[in-house]
């Protein structure tokens, strides 16, 4: 039986030490593994848990040119506005959606903002549903109000009653 034996100290499984140690993974796609006690992982491991992600491809300039290169389909799907921090995170600013084309939504938000993230929709209903899960996690300051639904649907906000008596 052939097999392969990884050597590399920062792959290899170590044992606990007795200090309360132990070796973590950062993440699936990252072999840097980060000491830390116990206790204080398992609190930013919950804290990370609790953080909103937007899912989303980017951040991008949003000007027309980057618009059309990277957003090249004509689909569903949402998309966050905002700058880059000092720290080098994304900050949402506002929230959106296009129900048919959101290559063409975002054209109508040019010089508003900065910068873009984007991701498509598999349909209209599920753009509605991120946008709603995207505005409640992140709370956009541009954002004044719930985001509404499609004309012609009875389709009500997941995360609250918003929308229930305007069906």
């Amino acid at each position: 039986m052939n097999s392969e034996r990884d050597d590399n100290p920062m792959t290899t499984k170590a044992a606990v030490d007795p200090s309360g140690i132990e070796p973590r993974q950062v993440d699936g796609n990252c072999r840097v593994l980060l000491l830390s006690p116990k206790g204080v992982a398992a609190s930013l491991n919950e804290k990370r848990a609790k953080m909103p992600v937007l899912g989303m491809n980017g951040p991008f300039t949003l000007d027309a040119k980057t618009i059309d290169v990277t957003v090249t389909q004509r689909r569903p799907g949402n998309y966050a506005l905002g700058a880059m921090a000092s720290d080098g995170r994304f900050t949402v600013s506002y929230v959106g959606r296009s129900d048919v084309d959101v290559n063409g939504r975002l054209h109508q938000h040019v010089g508003e903002h900065r910068m873009f993230k984007f991701s498509y929709a598999s349909s209209a209903k599920a753009a509605f549903e991120k946008e709603c899960g995207n505005y409640h996690d992140f709370r956009p300051s541009d954002n004044k109000i719930h985001p509404g639904r499609p004309d012609g649907t009875d389709w009500q906000c997941p995360y609250c009653n918003a929308l229930a008596d305007s069906a």
